[in-house]
């Protein structure tokens, strides 16, 4: 992918290409937990032009599944 915007700690943009299918466009926000998790950080993601359907259905268990992943390895 190309990185549109890179903000150390805040925010990070990207284009998506899966095997030279359609792109799309990944934003990535990171804000402090606050007292919900101290010393902990809320991840916002966005997954945006999606060509149709089935993509988006696709990349919605893609990214669960990535994230499941995550949270496991950060407990």
């Amino acid at each position: 992918g190309v990185f549109e915007i890179v903000e150390p700690e805040q925010r990070l943009v990207y284009g998506w290409a899966w095997d030279g299918g359609p792109s799309s466009r990944i934003e990535v926000d990171f804000e402090d937990a606050g007292a919900a998790l101290p010393g902990g950080t809320r991840l916002h993601l966005r997954h945006t032009e999606l060509h149709n359907e089935d993509a988006i259905a696709a990349h919605d268990a893609g990214w669960d599944a990535y994230v499941e992943q995550l949270t496991a390895r950060l407990r």
